[in-house]
């Protein structure tokens, strides 16, 4: 048996944060970043809560998840015990005060207290992870990452204001963006996928084909970072129903080891993952009905998992994520290590058991070094998306 849930309540457009005045809650707790609390934010979100009357402000997660800036965290939590947490900020932000709520109420077992609801909000201000909608998150300790699947954590409200994402630099703008693209075509062709979580990957992924060059070129086009918001979102809820798996585990884990971000590392390997992970026939006819979704050339399976891998890397290329990590510095002797420690860990991340085909060592390795090097896995394929709704 396969369920879906939609377990976030979403408010979007703009001025959407006056929503904030319908909530009857006393006590606030608002979790962000520094330059966001020193730029007025918490101030923001509390002028848009009336009824509160005691607030907090946690801006010390400077390490997003890692669990050494999160405890002090955990403790005022548990000092203050509020009965409303905001989160607001970047992915990291929403990621430590998921991971907040769930160390609250670990502690609060442990010590046989009573555990009470804590209202959760959460504000994104950029897009790409979709954890404003998402049941998971992580705690990061000694460089290992422990990932956590919780309703618990998952936000009971998303407030989708796109005005909150205009300052992200171009080259964020286009990381976030792949990294929507990324954990959407992985939730599309997960083992539990689904009719719901397909349509939800494949708006996601249209409009990151369609909006994403455009938000990176032009960082007031307020049309192209709204709907960049609402992709985000789509895989997001998608990927609490259907996990991405193995692109997320590898650039994941490239992200924490190498001088790189999540989503240049996932732009990097996607196209490989798709074409690899096309030995598969169930794969296979996935990321070709995909590619129908997209409009794109070719009759046959195989064309179109040939076509979709192309468009990725032209979508990538398009926005500036491209190269290899031989070429940011990585060392080959360095990287033959990391290879070797990342092929006998991935296979047991969580995440890795809704791959629809078993990952082998032999697939993690060639992935790998495909992406130090560059090596694409297949010829240049002029392409045009035409992204109809």
């Amino acid at each position: 048996m396969k369920a879906f849930r939609a377990r976030t309540s979403v408010f979007y457009d703009r001025d959407a944060l006056g929503v904030l005045e319908q909530l009857k809650l006393r006590r606030a707790m608002v979790v962000t970043d520094r330059f966001l609390n020193q730029s007025g934010a918490a101030k923001l979100v509390m002028s848009n809560l009336p009824s509160v009357r005691e607030w907090d402000v946690f801006d010390g997660a400077v390490n997003g998840s890692d669990a050494g800036s999160l405890a002090s965290g955990v403790e005022r939590m548990v000092t203050f015990s509020p009965d409303l947490l905001v989160a607001f900020g970047g992915s990291s932000t929403i990621e430590a005060a998921k991971s907040m709520i769930y160390l609250h109420q670990t502690v609060l077992r442990a010590r046989a207290d009573e555990v009470s609801k804590v209202f959760f909000v959460a504000i994104p201000t950029t897009g790409g992870a979709g954890c404003e909608m998402s049941n998971f998150t992580f705690i990061e300790s000694e460089g290992k990452k422990t990932a956590i699947a919780d309703d618990g954590v998952c936000p009971d409200m998303a407030i989708l204001d796109p005005s909150f994402s205009r300052s992200l630099s171009p080259a964020d703008t286009a990381e976030h963006g792949i990294s929507v693209l990324s954990r959407a075509v992985e939730s599309y062709v997960s083992a539990l996928a689904g009719p719901f979580t397909d349509a939800l990957c494949e708006k996601a992924v249209r409009i990151v084909f369609d909006c994403l060059p455009r938000a990176v070129k032009d960082g007031c086009d307020n049309y192209a970072r709204e709907q960049m918001l609402y992709a985000s979102g789509l895989a997001g809820m998608s990927v609490s129903n259907a996990p991405p798996g193995l692109c997320d585990v590898l650039a994941s884990k490239l992200s924490m080891a190498l001088p790189i971000s999540y989503g240049k590392a996932a732009g990097l390997l996607l196209p490989f993952v798709i074409e690899r992970g096309a030995q598969s026939p169930e794969l296979a006819r996935k990321y070709a009905m995909l590619a129908k979704a997209l409009h794109l050339p070719g009759h046959e399976v195989n064309q179109g998992v040939t076509y979709l891998a192309a468009a990725v890397r032209v979508l990538c290329r398009e926005v500036g994520i491209s190269g290899s990590l031989r070429e940011i510095g990585v060392e080959k002797a360095h990287f033959q290590i990391l290879v070797n420690a990342i092929a006998k860990d991935a296979p047991n991340a969580p995440c890795m058991a809704h791959n629809l085909a078993r990952v082998r060592h032999d697939d993690i390795t060639f992935l790998l070094w495909r992406i130090y090097s560059a090596q694409s896995g297949s010829g240049r394929v002029s392409i045009h998306i035409n992204n109809q709704a």
